[in-house]
């Protein structure tokens, strides 16, 4: 033993060997969680961005249901106009969308509209409602596609007779 030191007990030299092992593993931890950390904020930074769109049903339908009995129960063409969406009446004129309503199946002939089923466009800011309307003649089915969001509203973006019945469909969803 050179100078009075003794050699380290077998028990406290495999805990100095742990330690330093522990440190070494701690290390890499560490830079590997900064890594996974700054690979997270360059995508938040400069990654896609995803846009969680919201829907109400109701209230699409509710749209939806005023914008069918303004046309085809009152004919209040001017009013129906306004609830289109902006882009729409930057892209039709109001003459050429009185002309097309007033030539619409069930057009001033129509007792009562009812939306009875919906389906959302997946990660589209647009609903389509299924619509039942009754008339002299039997019933005629309708469907519009709205546009918008819970939080921004919805306005009609398509309105279209639809000649056949609605047939069964796990896409659309009883309102």
């Amino acid at each position: 033993m050179e100078h009075g030191r003794q050699p380290l007990p077998v028990e406290t030299h495999e805990v100095a060997l742990g330690a330093r092992a522990w440190r070494h593993g701690t290390t890499a931890r560490l830079l590997a969680v900064g890594v996974v950390l700054g690979l997270v904020l360059l995508l938040t930074l400069f990654g896609p961005r995803l846009t969680v769109v919201v829907h109400s049903p109701e209230t699409a339908a509710d749209v939806a249901e005023e914008y069918v009995r303004l046309v085809l129960v009152e004919g209040n063409i001017d009013a129906a106009y306004e609830l289109m969406t902006p882009a729409i009446r930057d892209r039709v004129s109001f003459d050429d969308f009185a002309a097309r309503m007033s030539r619409a199946p069930g057009y001033m002939g129509v007792r009562s509209v009812n939306a009875l089923e919906y389906e959302v466009l997946s990660g589209e800011p647009a609903v389509v409602i299924y619509l039942a309307c009754s008339s002299p003649g039997g019933v005629v089915n309708y469907l519009v596609v709205l546009q918008g969001t819970r939080e921004s509203g919805y306005g009609v973006a398509d309105f279209q007779f639809l000649p056949e019945p609605l047939t069964p469909s796990d896409e659309r969803k009883k309102l």
